[in-house]
């Protein structure tokens, strides 16, 4: 199967709507953490300041966008391979349906676990270095 998997992950991450997907899921995290900037502002009266206590809640909030991403570019990337032919050669080359239909799974869960590692761990620092600048970070290292 290891053979199989390499190239399906380089074709998996080559071509450009992965790199699109990623690009938006980071312009995203700059985007929603400048409107959280500009929304909090320690003012007396009314608390309108981003606490970082609610970060579990938005890290789990990011889980469906996360799903429909993968379902898009998992449909993507099979339509692309059953669009350029590859998967109708493929399968007549390779006699077990199974695995390569499994590889193909796999090589987009890795991708877009990956993805979501590396997007989720970035908008993390993002909320942050803004809920230490204009924030509140009480109640974060209790228990």
């Amino acid at each position: 199967m290891s053979a199989l998997l390499v190239p399906e992950l380089r074709r998996m991450w080559s071509p450009r709507l992965v790199r699109t997907v990623a690009a938006l899921g980071v312009l995203g995290i700059v985007v929603a953490s400048v409107i959280v900037a500009v929304r909090s502002r320690p003012e007396i009266g009314a608390d309108p300041r981003f606490p970082l206590i609610f970060l579990p809640d938005i890290l789990k909030g990011t889980s469906i966008p996360l799903i429909i991403a993968s379902w898009l570019l998992g449909a993507s990337f099979i339509g692309a391979d059953w669009h350029a032919g590859t998967v109708a050669t493929l399968l007549t080359w390779e006699p077990r349906r199974v695995r390569v239909i499994l590889t193909k799974a796999v090589a987009c869960i890795v991708v877009m676990f990956a993805l979501a590692v590396g997007l989720q761990p970035l908008l993390s620092v993002a909320l942050a270095v803004v809920a230490e600048l204009r924030g509140s970070t009480e109640g974060v290292g209790g228990a």
